[in-house]
């Protein structure tokens, strides 16, 4: 498998970019129009519930890679690999509860973003490529790029995207 080397990322091939555009429908769980300083918008319980993630299982990632931010500190950038294909709301539930847990183990960190990956291999090939299916982040309510003075600031939320990398 492709795998990435001395904190670099290695550059997508055909075959990646043609599964992420067919991986489904790129509507990220936060609004189109929330920028990264933008307060989280108020919605009813029932409203905040992600294609169905609440009832879906979690599903098992390994962690491959931990990369920490070169400028900002106390950003972390976690790179997992899912060894099954899943839904939508299977990926939606599992960072969601993930990415919390993954920072209440380490409390220096003020933000935290994923990428999962799923094994490409062509049929008859002994090797594929890695390709991105899924991206969370959770950040605090000053954004990624938001200074943090203290502690972890005034809170923090997670989003979650499927099928196209935000713009991050």
């Amino acid at each position: 498998m492709t795998a990435r080397r001395a904190g670099r990322q290695q550059p997508p091939t055909l075959l990646g970019i043609v599964a992420c555009l067919c991986a489904g429908a790129c509507s990220p769980d936060r609004p189109p129009d929330a920028g990264e300083n933008a307060a989280p918008a108020s919605a009813p319980p029932a409203a905040r519930s992600s294609f169905g993630a609440d009832d879906a299982e979690t599903m098992p990632l390994v962690l491959f890679d931990e990369v920490p931010d070169p400028v900002l500190e106390r950003r972390l950038t976690l790179h997992l690999l899912a060894r099954e294909r899943g839904r939508r709301a299977q990926f939606s539930r599992t960072l969601r509860e993930l990415l919390p847990e993954r920072a209440a183990r380490d409390s220096t960190l003020v933000a935290i973003r994923a990428i999962v990956y799923h094994a490409a291999v062509p049929s008859g090939a002994s090797e594929g490529n890695l390709v991105p299916v899924a991206w969370g982040e959770w950040i605090p309510l000053e954004g990624w790029y938001g200074e943090v003075r203290t502690g972890r600031g005034t809170g923090h939320r997670v989003y979650f995207y499927h099928g196209a990398p935000p713009e991050w």
